[in-house]
């Protein structure tokens, strides 16, 4: 059949076993439907009962208590203490910093003196309606408006604290570059990169916080929000690392900001079709506790089918850190890749965000990353980035890998689309067509003018790849206080959250920049705390 592709160059007619343009996009929908469904229908199977009266004795106190340390924990923790509050800190693992800690720390904002003094001119404006425009339905307005309006703020808290952005480093760091999202052509730049990437972002927080007083007890994960004499949210019950449970009393508010649920086969089942075929490249215990703990409470989800994340291979123990290993890395080696029917169906160099989602609605949810031995040899990277433990690199000459069925390797197209499982004469027309257009330095199939080298020297090799699942952009109904929201759509009292991946009504399956994450965590971080100090104190 003849494929139709948008202006990112991806196949419309290759995908969903065959379907038209039109039923995909119907499929889509469904999709999304069933992801908002999900969102929803585990709450009595998958939550707790909230206790309906409190314990009968508290270990400590304080007057907020943050639940999970990553960039909107510290944000959260700062700000509260900043304003006088007492507050504590429960951090399930030993070392604090959540996705933002391995990140590149990136900041995605608008009219910021950072920009300025590049000689950038950007609205707030403008950045709303491109955020809209990549998040169509499936975002609240007035949410995405908050972030526009606060994010500025961010940066220039961030250089009060000692972060460093130089304007030399300022890029373009989402999707504005595409027609079909731009807001305004040629496309702002908006990407603010920190000296010390997230590491430093992270620890200037976590640093402020306990300069400013906030206690941080690590290795003690929250289990349950406990009621006060009220009935009203009144602290938390830990454990501790070594193994006591403990009741902190929270005299003003709780802030949820812990992980999504990427490292939970079971949230993983039950929110989203998305997740249940993705890789999980987040940190090693996010398993979606908060969200457990907050439906409890009669927390109202929105938006849990949806995924963040960087495409990556099938099989391999990965985690997401700072450290890239060799292979596969983000990198500039030519490569192509296929579905099962041995057909490339969209432009390799699209944006992460793109290439995880159109990877996901291939038949099977995988992809076939293919590369020659001059790619290998290079050290350049191949397609698609896998952000790696570093115990668990791949090894250089991927020997180990197809040992263990994780990469094949072959001395002709034909015997790889036998290992791949792909009909080799459709394979190795696909491999021949790219071959003499990138030779031609043309691509007239998916308009791919980088990397556009040719994948033609022996042996060659495929890794099969998914799409990675690096948090969910999804998660706890809010409102522009910070608030959570009940599933009649009233603010729970004194109990907040902040953070992209626990929270929902910023992002569709496409998250639309590098630097909105981190930025929304950091930024509805401050929002909570500020908010949160001025509860009555019981």
């Amino acid at each position: 059949m003849n494929s139709s592709k948008n202006r990112a160059g991806i196949a419309r007619g290759d995908t969903d076993a065959g379907a038209a343009p039109e039923e995909r996009l119907r499929r889509r929908d469904v999709l999304k439907a069933l992801g908002a469904a999900a969102a929803v229908a585990p709450v009595g199977a998958m939550a707790q009962a909230a206790p309906v009266s409190p314990p009968e004795e508290w270990h400590d106190e304080a007057d907020v208590i943050v639940v999970g340390m990553g960039g909107a924990g510290a944000s959260a923790a700062l700000e509260a203490t900043a304003a006088g509050a007492s507050v504590i800190v429960l951090e399930k693992g030993a070392e604090p910093g959540g996705a933002t800690r391995f990140s590149g720390g990136v900041v995605y904002a608008a009219e910021t003196t950072v920009q300025k003094a590049a000689g950038l001119n950007d609205t707030k404006d403008d950045m709303y309606q491109f955020l809209m425009n990549v998040g169509g339905k499936s975002v609240v307005p007035e949410l995405v408006r908050a972030y526009v309006d606060n994010a500025t703020q961010t940066v220039e808290r961030l250089i009060e604290l000692g972060v460093e952005f130089p304007p030399e480093q300022l890029y373009q760091s989402g999707l504005e570059h595409m027609e079909e999202y731009a807001s305004t052509l040629p496309a702002p730049i908006r990407g603010h990169s920190p000296v010390g990437a997230g590491y430093g972002v992270f620890t200037t927080l976590r640093m402020a916080a306990e300069e400013k007083g906030a206690r941080v007890m690590l290795e003690t994960p929250a289990i349950e929000i406990l009621p006060n004499e009220d009935g009203v949210v009144g602290g938390v019950k830990a454990k501790t690392k070594d193994g006591r449970e403990i009741n902190i009393r929270a005299h003003k508010a709780v802030i949820v900001t812990s992980g999504d649920f990427n490292r939970s086969p079971e949230k993983r089942r039950a929110f989203s079709n998305m997740a249940i075929a993705a890789e999980p490249i987040g940190p090693l215990n996010h398993t979606g506790d908060g969200l457990t703990m907050a439906q409890a409470w009669g927390a109202d989800l929105m938006g849990t089918y949806a995924i963040a994340g960087i495409p990556a291979p099938e099989g391999k123990p990965v985690m997401f850190t700072f450290y890239l290993p060799k292979y596969p890395t983000a990198g500039n080696a030519a490569n192509v890749a296929v579905n099962s029917r041995g057909k490339r169906f969209f432009n390799e160099t699209v944006g992460y965000p793109i290439a995880n989602r159109e990877v996901f609605y291939q038949p099977g949810n995988f992809a076939w990353t293919v590369f020659d031995e001059r790619a290998r040899t290079s050290e350049m990277g191949v397609l698609f980035p896998g952000f790696t433990d570093p115990t668990q690199t791949w090894s250089h000459d991927l020997a180990e890998e197809e040992a263990q069925g994780l990469v094949f390797k072959a001395d002709t197209f034909g015997e790889l689309a036998q290992k791949m499982g792909v009909d080799a004469d459709v394979f190795e027309a696909t491999m021949r067509d790219y071959n003499m257009h990138a030779k031609n330095g043309k691509d007239p199939e998916f308009g791919k003018t980088e990397k556009l080298g040719t994948v033609d020297t022996a042996p060659f090799y495929a890794i099969k790849t998914r799409p990675g699942m690096l948090i969910n952009a999804g998660g706890l109904r809010i409102d522009t206080q910070a608030r959570v929201v009940d599933t009649y759509g009233n603010p729970i009292p004194r109990l907040y959250a902040a953070g992209m991946s626990i929270t929902g009504g910023f992002s569709g399956d496409i998250v639309a920049a590098s630097g909105y994450s981190v930025g929304l965590g950091i930024t509805f971080g401050r929002i909570a705390a500020l908010n949160a100090v001025t509860e009555t104190s019981l």
